[in-house]
């Protein structure tokens, strides 16, 4: 059985979070964002050139201390092979007080637009908390975990934090073994540094697969874009002309995402999990799953994250990349 997959993971922040917990300032912010359910699957739905367009929200910058750093937050938490709650998402330390979620109601399969996060009022550090949608941050102080930890070093980055469910038996409250991931688009953040890809040729767009989310499914997974079979760019030449999402060491374009080629346009993008320990020829790759039509623009790099609870229910959650 195909399991042979590269964990997309661009930087660990665990211990840059313990530490900035502890420093974080309380408060409130001033600005929700609200969010809408992922594409039905298997009917289509539109991804558009806009950030704003894949599932998510129309977001406002939340107050606190100035800062230029950009976030936006992929809910793809399956704890136990079940989809995770809906979350909200906070940009400050939870410790009983009167918060306003920067994003709320992320559905399972969502991605957020791009919002600005406040800061500590003496420094550039940001955390990001997620509670289940709907709870209240003050009864349920107990239940909320932290997502991530930054602090902008002057190069203003802008980052997506993809949240999965780690692979071991967790145990305690509703968000246990919830886990984290940062892709640092545009600058620096804790040694990751932009792009999270090189841009694509002149006149040409890409699409980024991610299969992080995926870890525990025990399958090789396949991207279809329209009826083509090609590879992505730095895919491993081993696997032959299939679409194989797997992004081969030192390979050009050098990524931690498997980089597929596309023309501007609109295009039906679906994924093939193959749970077979021979390797399909392109011909066999016809059991489809979460096609979905994607508007895709020149110069436009689109994130696609592969995420399901096994391998007869797998979806993708497009993020463009903000320009």
């Amino acid at each position: 059985m195909r399991n042979v997959r590269r964990f997309q993971v661009v930087t660990s922040v665990a211990a840059l979070s313990v530490m900035l917990v502890s420093g974080c300032s309380q408060g409130s912010s001033t600005a929700a964002t609200s969010t809408t359910s992922p594409p039905s699957d298997p009917a289509s739905a539109t991804t558009g050139a806009s950030p704003s367009d894949p599932a998510a929200a129309s977001g406002t910058p939340s107050s606190g201390a100035a800062n230029a750093m950009s976030m936006r937050v992929v809910n793809l938490f399956d704890p136990k092979n079940v989809a995770g709650p809906a979350l909200d998402i906070y940009d400050v330390q939870l410790t009983g007080q009167a918060a306003t979620p920067v994003v709320t109601n992320l559905a399972y399969g969502a991605v957020s637009t791009y919002f600005t996060p406040q800061v500590q009022s003496t420094s550039s550090v940001v955390q990001l908390f997620a509670l289940p949608a709907g709870e209240d941050p003050v009864a349920k102080m107990a239940d909320a975990q932290n997502i991530s930890g930054a602090q902008d070093d002057g190069s203003h980055p802008q980052m997506t934090w993809v949240l999965t469910a780690d692979t071991g038996d967790s145990i305690g409250g509703p968000l246990a073994g919830l886990s984290f991931s940062s892709r640092v688009e545009k600058g620096t953040n804790n040694g990751s540094s932009a792009p999270v890809a090189p841009p694509p040729p002149a006149g040409q767009g890409e699409i980024l697969a991610d299969t992080s989310a995926v870890f525990g499914v025990h399958a090789g997974f396949y991207l279809m874009i329209d009826a083509s079979c090609d590879e992505p760019l730095n895919g491993d030449k081993q696997e032959g002309h299939v679409p194989y999402a797997f992004a081969a060491d030192g390979v050009a374009p050098v990524s931690s995402f498997a980089v597929f080629a596309t023309s501007p346009g609109t295009h039906q993008v679906s994924v093939v999990a193959w749970t077979s320990s021979t390797a399909p020829t392109c011909a066999q790759l016809t059991a489809k799953q979460g096609t979905t039509s994607v508007q895709v623009g020149a110069g436009q790099q689109i994130e696609a994250y592969l995420y399901g609870t096994s391998a007869t229910d797998t979806h993708i959650a497009f993020a463009p990349i903000q320009q």
